[in-house]
Order: structure tokens, then C-alpha cells, then sequence
């Protein structure tokens, strides 16, 4: 009887321990969702920053046709400054990559740990 006691005692303490680890994967996993919409959201934000450098190289091309060197001039500005925005971009959505990659280590680790071995009175193991 005290024997049945002490392993339904060991049992609530895992089963607690489980219910921790669960709610600590649920973070994680809501924390790499959220970093993985991020990284979404920058990706097309990038794509639209290609696509207005695309805009602003052609803009400047038929600037230098016409040879209005003033036009050059403003359109160089706007492309330097869209090349800025987009190397900033992309070592933002490098960062995340990183997240995620942490993110999901974190939640193989997570699942790893969850697989807890008792002891069982006597011999033997109990998964």
C-alpha cells in the first residue's frame, strides 16, 4: 500500500512535469510561428523592394539616355537608398532564419526531454 502510494506520487509529479514541458512547447511553438510569419512578411516586403529596384534602374537608365543629369542624380539616390532598405531587410530575415533554426532546435530538444523513464520499485522501467 505505501509502495502504491509512492509510485502514484512519483506518477503526479511526471505527470506534472509533462504538463510543463507541453506548455513550454506550445511557446516555442507559438514563438516560431510567430517568427516564421514575420519571416513571410519580410520576404514579400523584399520582393517588393526587388521589384521598386527593378522600377528605380530602368527609371535611371532612361534618365541617362536623355542625358537629364539632374533626373540621374535623384533616381541613384532612390536606388542607393532601396539597396540600403534591402540589405537591411535581408539581415533582418537572416536573423530570423536564425530564430527559427534556435526555435526549432528548441522544440526537438522539448520533445527529446519529454520522453521521461521512471523507475519502477523492484527492476524494470516503466515508459
Amino acid at each position: 500500500d505505501e509502495l502504491h502510494d509512492e509510485l502514484l506520487d512519483e506518477n503526479t509529479k511526471i505527470m506534472q512535469q509533462l504538463e510543463q514541458m507541453q506548455i513550454e512547447k506550445e511557446a516555442i511553438q507559438k514563438n516560431l510561428e510567430d517568427a516564421t510569419a514575420r519571416n513571410q512578411a519580410l520576404q514579400k516586403e523584399n520582393k517588393s523592394y526587388k521589384q521598386k529596384i527593378t522600377e528605380v534602374l530602368n527609371d535611371l537608365r532612361d534618365a541617362m539616355t536623355h542625358q537629364f543629369k539632374e533626373q540621374s542624380d535623384k533616381m541613384k539616390e532612390k536606388l542607393l537608398a532601396s539597396i540600403a532598405r534591402n540589405k537591411s531587410l535581408q539581415e533582418e530575415n537572416n536573423a530570423l532564419v536564425r530564430t527559427n533554426e534556435m526555435l526549432t532546435k528548441q522544440l526537438k530538444e522539448q520533445n527529446r526531454k519529454k520522453k521521461i523513464t521512471v523507475r519502477k520499485w523492484g527492476g524494470g522501467d516503466i515508459y
